[in-house]
């Protein structure tokens, strides 16, 4: 089957707690409910990625449950002053990757 090019344009919404758990909307191109996706996000440099899966809402919407911030601890978002996240989506079929970052 053919396989159209990933492309991720932007991703709502583009805040929320750091305790995650906020349903985002990925916008893009390239979206078929055949396949597997999965969102990765990343929350700075040398920061190891956390990936969750994706569900297909149409060919140029994916969701994703936003997963916590990974030095977030139960109660405690004191330390955290904000920042930038990267957020790629990739496809199991083919190893597509496609991001959306600083």
């Amino acid at each position: 089957k053919y396989l159209p090019a990933l492309s991720v344009t932007a991703v709502y919404p583009n805040t929320g707690p750091v305790r995650g758990g906020t349903p985002a909307i990925v916008l893009g191109e390239g979206f078929d409910p055949a396949f597997v996706y999965a969102c990765r996000f990343q929350t700075g440099k040398g920061s190891t990625p956390q990936e969750v899966g994706a569900t297909v809402l149409n060919a140029s919407g994916l969701a994703c449950d936003v997963p916590p911030h990974p030095l977030y601890t139960e109660g405690d978002a004191s330390k955290f002053p904000g920042g930038s996240v990267t957020v790629e989506v990739t496809r199991a079929a083919d190893g597509a990757v496609s991001m959306l970052g600083p």
